[in-house]
């Protein structure tokens, strides 16, 4: 009677061993990917045709394809390295040219070639530099005032050793000044005649060395090298000073003068 229900036991044992054994083994089937081998599938990089190197695997599943990253990313030119420590795969894509777009060359055209659009443009900047250029010169006796001074040229006359400059000047202001003869300049056609380049005796006015005080006037002359009989037009410069210590002010007055 025991020896029957030790056998009973050990069956049950088999038997319940057998069972969970198969409920293993379809668990481990349940969680297993089923894919096929895909040797036939080629692959083409930028028009070139490729072929799977050896070693490597070409595996298709549910529709899809897969092969190892280094393959596809070598094929685009990219670096692949295996970092084994951290289990990753890095993947340097390679670097990209920048691409300069081409600078548009106007064709050079002659002057018949030129358009109406582009000739009117040209005569417009011709117009503007001329206007920028232009000097509106005045009939003499001109003055100059600035609420301090009054700086007025009176008349020239044009001699065979000198040319002869008659101004006056009269100060408003609260400073003494006097008239810089040395540093008058006249200018004809881009050539300039200097003061201190008079050829005679005596090319210096006293008149010129005392200082001009508040409300004080002085008519005098200043003496010039030859300038042309001839001329019409010139430009002449001069200097004023304030004859103090402190800081003085230098001021110049220009004068266009039509003959």
């Amino acid at each position: 009677m025991k020896f029957k229900k030790c056998s009973l036991f050990v069956a049950g044992i088999l038997i319940g061993g057998i069972s969970m054994l198969g409920l293993t083994v379809y668990g481990d089937i349940a969680n297993q990917v089923t894919a096929h081998l895909a040797s036939h599938i080629t692959f083409e990089f930028d028009g070139v045709m490729k072929p799977v190197p050896r070693g490597y695997t070409t595996l298709s599943y549910e529709g899809r394809t897969y092969v190892p990253a280094r393959f596809i990313a070598e094929g685009l030119g990219a670096e692949v390295v295996w970092d084994e420590a951290d289990q990753n795969i890095i993947i340097t894509g390679p670097e990209k040219e920048e691409l300069k777009e081409p600078e548009e060359q106007k064709p050079d055209l002659s002057e018949d070639e030129m358009t109406g659009e582009e000739e009117q443009e040209e005569e417009e900047q011709e117009e503007q530099e001329e206007e920028e250029t232009r000097i509106i010169y005045d009939a003499l006796p001109i003055t100059y005032y600035d609420g301090d001074i009054r700086l007025r040229v009176q008349t020239i006359v044009i001699d065979d050793d000198q040319t002869r400059v008659f101004v006056s000047l009269l100060n408003e202001g609260n400073v003494s000044i006097q008239l810089d003869q040395s540093a008058t300049v006249i200018t004809i056609d881009g050539k300039e005649y200097k003061q201190l380049d008079t050829r005679i005796v005596n090319p210096y006015v006293s008149a010129w060395y005392n200082d001009i005080r508040k409300d004080d006037n002085v008519d005098s002359l200043v003496r010039m090298p030859v300038i042309p009989e001839d001329t019409e037009k010139l430009t002449i410069k001069f200097l004023v000073r304030e004859n103090t210590l402190h800081a003085p002010q230098e001021k110049e007055v220009v004068f266009d003068i039509k003959l």
